[in-house]
């Protein structure tokens, strides 16, 4: 049972940044909402209110993102994570061959044993360093100030940071961030589009609209003749006919049919370049999957 456990843990590795889209209802987790879940689930204590104050942000936004992105879910996994694969006695249950694996595209995993350099074991409280010094900004990432942070020697830091890789593990997390900050990037901009195109198409279809009023009226005054007769009577109350000329002339038809035309080919064209915008570019596939 505990190693069917273990294995299930190192599948689902929740504490990890989550794929595109992989929030409730579909939502990204952003680079900032990750850096705020990692302060969190690596405190003794936990405590939104304190995440809040720490980063400067509203208490009601940690609320939500700890919603929309299951810390409690997550923080439980890590948890789990660090009572089973951090302890010596449980490293034998891990089967290396998958740490492996992961290792190459997620070097800020943890390591597997034996895969430190010259065959050292990086410790839960070694990985749980590394996680703090990868929770730095990355143009203010420093051992001194991690070591007085953590309440140990800068001497002890560089041996761990040499010993087990921070560095490059550190320049893979922040490519990844990079690639997440990307995909957040290309979504806005699709959303964008989208509003954008919507709007578009009813401009279309009122533009559509108000072309065929326009030779609908045409056709109606083509339909009468250019002179009104009306019967009246004179003084005497005989009927006379009288010859009135129309509201409307040829001219006042032609530039209406004009008019009626050019909006119906701006609204047709436009259509036009909307449709074949759409489908020349094809969305891309998604390279963050797991």
């Amino acid at each position: 049972m505990a190693t069917m456990a273990m294995k299930h843990e190192q599948t689902q590795r929740l504490w990890l940044p989550l794929s595109p889209n992989g929030g409730k209802n579909g939502a990204t987790e952003s680079a900032i909402a990750y850096a705020a879940f990692e302060k969190y689930y690596l405190m003794d204590k936990r405590s939104l209110r304190r995440v809040a104050q720490e980063l400067g942000q509203s208490v009601k936004l940690l609320e939500r993102w700890s919603s929309e992105f299951r810390w409690i879910e997550r923080a439980a996994a890590w948890d789990f994570h660090r009572s089973n694969f951090g302890k010596p006695e449980n490293w034998n249950r891990v089967n290396p061959g998958s740490s492996e694996e992961e290792q190459p595209e997620r070097p800020w995993l943890p390591q597997a044993p034996g895969q430190g350099k010259e065959g050292t074991t990086e410790t839960a409280l070694n990985h749980g360093t590394f996680m703090r010094y990868l929770a730095m900004r990355p143009g203010q990432r420093s051992l001194r100030e991690l070591a007085r942070l953590e309440g140990k020697s800068e001497t002890l830091m560089e041996r761990w940071s040499s010993r087990f890789g921070w560095a490059q593990r550190a320049a893979a997390w922040n490519q990844q961030q990079a690639r997440v900050f990307a995909a957040e990037h290309e979504q806005r901009q699709r959303e964008r589009a989208v509003v954008e195109a919507r709007k578009l198409k009813d401009v279309n279809e009122r533009r559509y609209q108000l072309a065929e009023k326009a030779l609908d009226r045409v056709e109606q005054m083509l339909a009468f003749p250019l002179i009104e007769t009306a019967i009246e009577t004179d003084d005497s109350g005989r009927p006379i006919t009288i010859l009135r000329p129309a509201k409307w002339s040829f001219t006042t038809a032609w530039e209406l049919a004009q008019l009626g035309d050019r909006i119906l080919r701006q609204s047709l064209q436009s259509a036009s370049e909307q449709y074949s915008s759409h489908f020349s570019h094809p969305a891309p596939e998604d390279d963050f999957e797991d």
